[in-house]
């Protein structure tokens, strides 16, 4: 399947049956594409590698987005299992506020709290 450069909504048969971001892009004279934040791969002969896309739109920006919804799994050192949906991104920092042991786990950086200078104590 061989698409523009561009910014597409799709719906790949087998993937979850959701839809997905595709970028398409060049960087110097190769062709590449990305889905959602996965890693980008080289388009073949300047073709997608798949061809069972059974919706495709192509968008422009900025994006119409109505509803956002943050999951978090994990699963502790006894083997249970946890998990968490956010619809805001203020709930999802204090989430790794309250456990900065969950944090550190996913990769996070925690940042060392500003330490606030009284000039008029002087």
């Amino acid at each position: 399947m061989k698409l523009e450069v561009g910014f597409y909504k799709v719906k790949k048969k087998g993937f979850g049956g959701k839809f997905h971001y595709l970028t398409i892009f060049y960087r110097g004279k190769e062709k590449f594409f990305r889905i959602d934040n996965l890693p980008e791969m080289k388009c073949d002969r300047g073709s997608l590698p798949f061809d069972d896309i059974e919706h495709i739109t192509r968008l422009k920006r900025p994006l119409n987005i109505a509803k956002v919804m943050l999951h978090i799994e994990w699963t502790d050192s006894a083997g249970d299992e946890f998990h968490i949906n956010f619809r805001d991104i203020q709930m999802f920092r204090s989430l790794f506020e309250l456990f900065p042991e969950l944090g550190e786990t996913c990769g996070a950086n925690r940042r060392k709290p500003k330490v606030l200078s009284d000039h008029n104590s002087k």
